[in-house]
C-alpha cells in the first residue's frame, strides 16, 4: 500500500503541474496580464490541490491501516 500511494502521489504531482503550466501557457496566449494573473492564481490553486490530494492520500493510507489492524485483531481471537 505505501508504494502504490507514493506512485499516486507522484503522478498526481505530474498531473498538477502539467495542469499548471497549461494554464500559464494558456494565461500567456491570451495576453501578458492575464498571463501574470495565471501564473500567480495558479500557483496558488495549484498548491491547494497539491496539498487536497496529499491529506486524501493519507487519509485512504490511515484507513486501509487501520483496516489492517482491525483484521489482525479479529484474527488473533
Amino acid at each position: 500500500t505505501p508504494v502504490i500511494i507514493k506512485v499516486l502521489y507522484v503522478l498526481g504531482l505530474v498531473v498538477i503541474g502539467l495542469s499548471y503550466v497549461g494554464l500559464v501557457v494558456a494565461g500567456f496566449s491570451q495576453g501578458l496580464v492575464v498571463g501574470f494573473a495565471a501564473v500567480l492564481i495558479g500557483g496558488v490553486v495549484a498548491l491547494f490541490y497539491v496539498m487536497l490530494f496529499r491529506v486524501s492520500l493519507e487519509f485512504f493510507a490511515a484507513v486501509v491501516r487501520v483496516a489492517e489492524d482491525v483484521r489482525a485483531l479479529r484474527n488473533r481471537q
